[in-house]
């Protein structure tokens, strides 16, 4: 069952902040079904919690591939891009973001900083 080890995965990431457990653990639910959202982009967190950027890239990449409307996964992966140096990049996932009523207070002031730095 994925569900355990997603589940465990969050308890390492939101309790115990122990990232490379929830990491083994997301890797684990992926092996089981890859096509589940919440396991990529999970993992994606986890890696970028552990400043994995690129890898967090991918990862949430995928869970975009499973579920394209999900603001917090381009909000995510806004995150990783701007950490990596890629600003057009990050300010376009959180364009994306920001059309979703949960994530625009916490997304504009990014957006506006970036386009004044242009």
């Amino acid at each position: 069952e994925p569900y355990v080890y997603i589940y465990r995965g969050m308890c390492y990431c939101d309790i115990a902040y122990d990232y490379t457990h929830a990491l083994e653990d997301y890797d684990k639910a992926i092996a089981i079904n890859p096509k589940i959202f919440e396991a990529q982009c999970y993992r994606g967190v986890a890696l970028s919690n552990l400043k994995q950027y690129a890898e967090a890239v991918s990862a949430f990449t995928k869970a975009i591939e499973i579920e394209a409307t999900n603001a917090q996964a381009y909000y995510e992966r806004g995150e990783c891009y701007y950490h990596l140096g890629k600003k057009k990049l990050a300010l376009a996932d959180w364009e994306i973001a920001a059309a979703n009523p949960k994530y625009q207070e916490l997304v504009r002031p990014k957006i506006q900083k970036l386009k004044s730095e242009k």
